[in-house]
């Protein structure tokens, strides 16, 4: 939308900053495409959601991991960013294993109502992100129970520490340290892009957390885990989404951009 151009562009400028001017607007122009693009197609998947996990996929890089997360004896967190079709991506993971997500309720009861049969259709549960939920949460990790989390989402007061994307302090949720801490889960990075070969299919991706995320300190596992979405987001910018207000909590050096 016209109101969101200027937001995004001062999202693209401070994380591109050596780009012209010309070219973070041409970047800008192709991200727009691929939003509206995302918005539509998630509209259709949560009415066609298992027709769209078994016809529209292309390639699986590193599947085993899902596999893996089937295993009881060991809980797995799926951490899905704002990059390419993360609604793909997470009825694709709920397809091929047992998932509980965490999500925020949309605002218009029609999209809402539409998107929760859409998500519980490939096998999915979902949980809202709601601090008075979080002793189920903890129950169903605990358990051996996957969860598949949005980890650049701004949380809550108290609910997270500063750290580096894009080289700006970005305030970032540490909900998945805290899991991965003290119920020892393994940590997966998974994300959706459209296939360049066959537009109409998507390959999906799936890597492990690198080793140094696991650690006693938040603000060394946000971080990597930041520099990690931030190496995935590199490789195909214009799949993220840039209309997202991820500085608008300021870091200590830092004013607000929007």
């Amino acid at each position: 939308s016209t109101s969101a151009r200027p937001r995004c562009i001062k999202f693209l400028d401070i994380c591109f900053p050596t780009n012209s001017k010309q070219a973070n607007k041409q970047l800008l122009k192709e991200s727009l495409i691929e939003d509206a693009k995302i918005l539509l197609e998630a509209l259709w998947f949560w009415n066609n959601s298992n027709y769209a996990v078994n016809e529209l996929i292309g390639r699986v890089e590193n599947g085993h991991l899902l596999e893996e997360a089937n295993n009881k004896d060991q809980n797995t967190i799926i951490v899905t960013p704002h990059f390419g079709s993360w609604e793909f991506a997470g009825l694709y993971t709920a397809h091929m294993c047992e998932l509980k997500i965490l999500y925020a309720p949309a605002k218009m009861p029609y999209i809402e109502k539409l998107s929760r049969q859409g998500r519980i259709s490939t096998g999915a549960t979902l949980q809202k992100t709601d601090a008075s939920q979080l002793r189920s949460l903890v129950s169903h990790v605990k358990k051996g129970g996957n969860l598949g989390v949005l980890p650049d989402q701004v949380p809550a007061d108290n609910a997270g520490v500063f750290a580096p994307f894009f080289k700006r302090d970005a305030y970032t949720s540490t909900l998945i340290h805290k899991l991965a801490n003290k119920h020892h889960c393994k940590i997966i990075v998974g994300y959706a892009l459209r296939s360049k070969c066959k537009p109409w299919r998507y390959n999906v991706h799936y890597y492990p957390a690198p080793d140094n995320f696991y650690t006693n300190d938040p603000k060394i596992s946000t971080r990597v885990l930041n520099e990690f979405i931030e190496e995935c987001i590199r490789k195909s910018p214009a799949n993220y989404l840039w209309s997202y207000k991820r500085f608008k909590r300021a870091g200590p050096n830092d004013q607000t951009p929007y």
